[in-house]
């Protein structure tokens, strides 16, 4: 059986925790999890404290016991499952944390390293990446999105892709392929797809059977792609038809973004923006209270919070940019627009509220939500494992 180290961060964890649920019984996955003072609470991770002197931490140990019940049926049977912690963040320390880890790794003599997420601190464990036989990595944004590019992770991201162990690009969607394929020009790295599904694991987080359905909803972090403006322009076409209609805008804003203000006066009582780090439970409360989800982006690649509004058995009118045709199917799941327009985007939400076709999709997702989709990538993560 092959030894394989899955190397992750949280901001990534809740599509990691999919892929290591299906891994875990066909290898022998030591997983690593890095985890910061500002990435404590992201994503799928509820961390009160990070302790000062560890660097290699047992995940029941820090996840709040909520947190770590649901999360341990997913890393339950792998080999080992750890979270890095970085209490403290310097040169320094983080040189001191990298020659650890290394030691690390080495103990466990690895065939394969697997880069779920470019984290610029594992950019100093390039010496031990160096003396793997395999090296595969997951890119989900080949280019960086609007507004959030990152020149260190560039660099980090432009190193990896000389290795010369590096086996194989792994890629959620056809179009993050054909982007990086465009972008970079590289063609001597194999490139592998895998199938970006439903993430499941905020299920833990309904306390319901059914939830009535209360508003029509945007969430996620608030940046320039987002296409934020688009909906802002779209609502008082919606709310002059129907005054009632309530918009919720969730999610807290990255990179110095703000709201235009000038467009919520005129929707002020139809829109509630919260513009702040959403729990969990706070997020699964709101998709599950929304007839729908609005992903009216400008520009994209795939989409986590598609397969979380999808998890959740909520259908999405999205923008047709980036891979959101490749999940979206109109008679199934949810729509797709013309990004950038305003008018479309109100029209497809008036259609939805008047034909009360959310709630098909909805009851279309409730019979997809049984099946573990992910299982369709075992096969193709396993045969690229063993290629040489």
């Amino acid at each position: 059986m092959q030894k394989v180290i899955f190397y992750t961060g949280t901001c990534f964890m809740d599509a990691s925790l999919e892929l290591i649920n299906v891994l875990k019984n066909h290898v022998e996955l030591h997983v690593l999890i890095e985890v910061t003072e500002k990435s404590k609470n992201q994503n799928v991770c509820d961390i009160n404290e990070l302790p000062e002197n560890e660097l290699f931490v047992d995940p029941q140990k820090v996840l709040s016991p909520k947190s770590f019940s649901f999360m341990e049926p997913f890393i339950k049977d792998t080999a080992s499952t750890m979270f890095i912690a970085h209490k403290q963040s310097n040169i320094l320390s983080n040189i001191t944390k990298a020659h650890k880890i290394r030691k690390y790794i080495s103990k466990i003599k690895p065939d394969v390293l697997h880069i779920e997420a470019i984290l610029i601190r594992s950019a100093l464990i390039l010496p031990s990446i160096l003396k793997f036989k395999k090296v595969f990595v997951t890119l989900h944004d080949p280019i960086p999105h609007l507004g959030e590019k990152d020149y260190k992770i560039e660099f980090y991201k432009a190193l990896l892709f000389k290795l010369p162990n590096l086996k194989g690009l792994l890629f959620y969607s056809e179009f993050a392929e054909q982007q990086f394929k465009s972008f970079y020009k590289i063609e001597s790295i194999r490139r592998i797809n895998l199938k970006m599904e439903a993430l499941s694991y905020y299920r833990n987080f309904q306390d319901k059977e059914t939830y009535e359905k209360k508003h029509i909803l945007f969430f996620g972090r608030m940046s320039p792609y987002k296409g934020i403006d688009v909906l802002l322009d779209a609502i008082p076409g919606v709310i002059a038809k129907y005054p009632d209609e309530h918009f919720v805008i969730a999610g807290r804003s990255i990179n110095g973004y703000e709201i235009n203000t000038e467009k919520l006066k005129n929707i002020s009582e139809s829109a509630t923006i919260l513009n702040k780090h959403i729990s969990n439970h706070e997020l699964v409360n709101l998709i599950s209270e929304a007839k729908f989800v609005i992903c009216p982006y400008i520009e994209a690649t795939q989409s986590a919070v598609l397969m979380t509004a999808f998890g959740l058995k909520t259908p999405v009118i999205a923008s047709s940019v980036g891979a959101f045709a490749e999940h979206i199917n109109p008679e199934r799941n949810g729509s797709l627009i013309q990004p950038s327009d305003p008018s479309a985007l109100s029209a497809r939400i008036i259609e939805f509220i008047e034909s009360k076709v959310y709630d098909v999709l909805a009851d279309n997702l409730k019979i997809d939500s049984a099946l573990n989709l992910w299982t369709a990538n075992t096969d193709i993560l396993l045969h690229a494992y063993t290629q040489d």
